[in-house]
């Protein structure tokens, strides 16, 4: 990955800065309903641990099970999909246990609103990263990315760029998929307050 921050790269400090901003999200949100914080807290460190889990086994099923070396796993190989498998599959039995006070489609709902702002931070390591750009183009919107980069590593094997010159011009996607978060946690809020049952905000978000 490209650039590095702090001898770091972009996904070790941002993912800690994106879930401790979605359980400040998360909270303010549950405490309206009265979830207690501890509660919260484990359901939300349980979370955290399956979201992660799930994100890279979802990343080495796409690899062929291919691992690498345990720096080169932390430093990146996380998948989104394997993120909202994981919360579909376990977040039902980790709330009948740690939160059962809260109606299970209630949870959901206001997880998703939290989760919409969480991809969105997310999409800020994929721009510093770059990965999860668009096609090529020539707009003025295009983004070039410098020598060292993936853009620039990927154009270099197709022979679209040499060694010593930026990538091609590529659509900014991480930053419109960005927007588009941002865009539907606020949606989700407004629809929250006129929900006309639990799942509702839910199933708007999975729409």
């Amino acid at each position: 990955m490209f650039p590095s921050i702090f001898g770091l790269e972009p996904l070790v400090i941002f993912l800690p800065i994106i879930a401790i901003a979605c359980l400040c999200i998360l909270n303010t949100l549950m405490a309206n309903e009265g979830v207690s914080l501890p509660s919260l807290l484990v359901m939300h460190l349980a979370l955290i641990v399956v979201a992660m889990l799930g994100a890279k086994i979802f990343s080495l099923h796409v690899r062929g099970w291919q691992l690498n070396s345990l720096a080169a796993e932390l430093e990146g190989g996380w998948r989104h999909p394997g993120v909202v498998l994981a919360l579909v599959v376990f977040t039902p039995f980790l709330k009948r246990f740690i939160l059962p006070t809260i109606p299970l489609l209630r949870y959901a709902d206001l997880l998703v609103i939290a989760l919409s702002f969480a991809f969105a931070m997310g999409r800020v390591g994929c721009f510093l990263a770059g990965c999860c750009t668009g096609a090529l183009t020539h707009s003025l919107l295009g983004l070039h990315y410098a020598v060292g980069s993936q853009v620039w590593y990927s154009h270099m094997q197709l022979h679209l760029t040499n060694s010593s010159s930026p990538s091609m011009a590529v659509i900014p996607l991480h930053l419109l998929m960005m927007l588009a978060s941002i865009l539907i946690g606020f949606f989700l809020l407004w629809f929250d307050k006129r929900r006309q049952y639990n799942g509702q905000v839910l199933l708007m978000y999975l729409f």
